[in-house]
């Protein structure tokens, strides 16, 4: 395939169907674009995708961008480059329509609605932007309609005020209908050319990664932890906020400060009330309290626990392990004790480990660990 492009066929950028990869010249240019610090593996995903979709990166209608995210290496968290592609919806359309072309398959679109609190569909969003549920697009591909909605609590792009309260950000507030129906076209076109946009999303998808901790901003990808963590009514749900939080890279200390005291509140509703005292109205002696026969509920570290340890489980079994097996595995990971034995947090980073694992990888540290046994 060749991308079609607009400069004469001598120029050393036109990516040619010969070619496997960037030629120098490509790379020196992309360097030029903020691409030079990619590892090669990525840049040959990029060069994979501008072949696919026919896009052109060097005249700016696909883009490779590096974004600073947390990663667990070596049992500790770093900040290292994670590259997302990305283009504009235009980019979309124009590959669906190149596509529907080639294919002769007939192409059009549906209606864009929004939706408000009252799960009413609407053709034109006149409310307030805080009032913004949700957005749904339809594309037909050879007369077969493919529907995404977007969540706008799913999407929309936060900042964190001075005073603590989390609000949309300014393009968000400003133009989140139209954001929220980008993030909706661009899913309904990849549902019905997955082939041609797999893997590729629009800007509006994944603003939320970019590093806005510098500016001050907390950008959660339309969570708010803190808002999650004070809704919760259950230890449980207070684990999943935690577990979804640390799954983000964004349970730092004060959140973790935050979940624990909360954990204290629920715990302590939970307890069962003191029994009365008992008077003997004759002698007006106390007698012995009731015996209270509920017993109390366990720990909300206990349960929080067991949370993450019924998840650990489910990964490793995923991977071909046997249940009560489990410990036995182990070592090969790192972890010189037994599931039980571990603390919260290390079950935390245990999982994270556990959620990249796959048979072949487990089985590969399964050998490794015997070698050095």
């Amino acid at each position: 395939m060749t991308i079609a492009k607009t400069e004469p066929m001598g120029s050393e950028l036109v990516i040619h169907n010969q070619q496997s990869t960037f030629s120098p010249a490509q790379r020196a240019a992309l360097g030029h674009m903020g691409v030079d610090k990619a590892p090669d593996a990525d840049v040959q995903v990029f060069f994979h995708v501008c072949q696919r979709t026919k896009l052109d990166p060097f005249a700016k209608q696909i883009y490779m961008i590096g974004r600073k995210q947390n990663e667990l290496v070596d049992g500790k968290w770093e900040k290292v480059d994670k590259y997302t592609i990305q283009t504009g919806i235009d980019g979309f359309r124009v590959v669906a329509r190149r596509v529907a072309d080639a294919s002769g398959d007939e192409l059009s679109y549906g209606d864009t609605m929004w939706c408000g609190p009252d799960g009413v569909w609407r053709d034109v969003w006149t409310g307030a932007p805080e009032e913004l549920h949700a957005a749904k697009a339809t594309v037909y591909r050879a007369g077969k309609p493919f529907t995404h909605v977007a969540l706008f609590r799913e999407y929309v792009q936060t900042t964190r005020l001075k005073t603590g309260e989390v609000v949309p950000n300014t393009r968000w507030a400003n133009s989140g209908a139209n954001q929220l129906a980008k993030c909706a076209e661009a899913g309904a076109l990849r549902k019905a050319y997955p082939q041609d946009l797999g893997g590729l999303y629009v800007d509006a998808e994944v603003e939320h990664l970019a590093n806005d901790a510098a500016a001050g901003q907390v950008v959660s990808g339309g969570r708010d932890w803190y808002s999650d963590a004070a809704a919760a009514t259950t230890v449980q749900q207070l684990a999943d906020v935690w577990s979804a939080a640390h799954r983000a890279h964004q349970l730092d200390e004060q959140l973790m400060a935050h979940i624990r005291a909360l954990r204290a509140e629920v715990e302590a509703r939970m307890q069962p009330e003191p029994a009365p005292e008992r008077i003997d109205e004759a002698t007006g002696e106390v007698l012995d309290a009731e015996v209270v026969t509920d017993a109390p509920p366990a720990s909300s570290v206990t349960m929080v626990k067991r949370a993450t340890a019924s998840s650990i489980v489910r990964e490793l079994v995923r991977c071909g392990v046997v249940a009560e097996s489990v410990d036995a595995y182990l070592p090969a990971l790192g972890i010189p004790r037994a599931l039980a034995e571990l603390t919260q947090d290390e079950a935390v980073e245990l999982l994270e480990m556990c959620r990249t694992l796959t048979r072949d990888k487990l089985a590969d540290l399964m050998a490794d660990a015997a070698d050095r046994g």
